[in-house]
């Protein structure tokens, strides 16, 4: 969803309004984040909020007549959306230790922060985006709580609330412009803290499609079967697939590797030719 790079200027209406609609498509629980630009938009000029509107409504279009089509109802694939604890599925998208955002990437703690912060003194566009964003992400974070299979079924990780990656990628900018970034030892921990989630979700892209001597973590047995496993300490998903790094890592990991390093060149050349500009 990158609408953040692109709402500015005069055709910013049609810019939102196409891109919003289609992340509306691909995911309608989209819309939060997308209502939170909206917001932003007509604070600013309530046209090109229109306009957006406008530019929405094919996608809408478009979504509305396959789910009537295909399900025989415009809102929901298949009936209604089965209800569970909201505080323990609102909780489980944040730690539980096989499903938690905070587990798989907590760097994340940082952007959260900088939503919550975003509230206090004067606010500038981008603020004003984390203080929409903010009230966008607590109300997804509420309904994909409330849902009954919180955890998302058959997946790697948290699924639900990782869509919001680009509100915590505006909210770290934003706790590094606060300056909260600027003792070595919160940027060496930022900077763990992102290894870590480049170790798992490198491990999970290169092993979790796979069984591992007959055996799954997601599978065996299965998850919505079984959910109370989403809360152990001692048999998690991210053990498992690391448990299978260290003694079977397989072809895969073997890509991997060439990929992230391939990826680390490439960051260190970028960087030198813009330090060298900048000099």
């Amino acid at each position: 969803l990158p609408i953040f790079a692109v709402s500015r200027g005069p055709r910013a209406g049609a810019a939102v309004g196409l891109l919003g609609g289609a992340a509306m498509v691909v995911r309608p629980a989209n819309a939060f984040l997308v209502a939170a630009v909206l917001a932003v938009l007509a604070r600013e000029d309530r046209r090109s909020a229109g306009r957006a509107l406008l530019w929405m409504l094919p996608a809408v279009a478009f979504q509305t007549t396959i789910s009537t089509l295909t399900f025989g109802t415009p809102l929901f694939a298949g009936g209604p959306v089965p209800l569970g604890s909201v505080w323990e599925g609102a909780l489980g998208q944040l730690i539980s230790p096989s499903r938690g955002l905070l587990g798989y990437s907590p760097w994340r703690v940082v952007p959260l922060a900088a939503l919550a912060g975003s509230w206090r003194g004067g606010a500038d566009r981008d603020r004003w985006m984390l203080r929409f964003g903010s009230i966008a992400w607590v109300g997804a974070w509420m309904l994909f709580g409330a849902y009954a299979e919180w955890w998302g079924g058959f997946t790697f990780g948290n699924r639900y609330m990782s869509d919001f990656a680009p509100l915590y990628a505006l909210g770290l900018a934003d706790a590094w412009r606060r300056g909260w970034m600027g003792h070595w030892l919160a940027r060496a921990c930022l900077a763990a803290a992102i290894g870590w989630a480049i170790l798992l979700h490198a491990v999970g892209a290169g092993l979790y499609r796979f069984a591992w001597n007959g055996v799954h973590w997601d599978l065996t047995p299965h998850i919505d079967a079984t959910p109370s496993r989403l809360w152990l300490w001692t048999d998690t998903q991210w053990q498992f697939l690391l448990r299978r790094l260290v003694t079977d890592p397989g072809p895969a990991m073997i890509f991997e590797g060439a990929v992230i390093l391939a990826c680390i060149a490439a960051f260190a050349i970028l960087g030198r030719r813009a330090s060298g500009r900048v000099a």
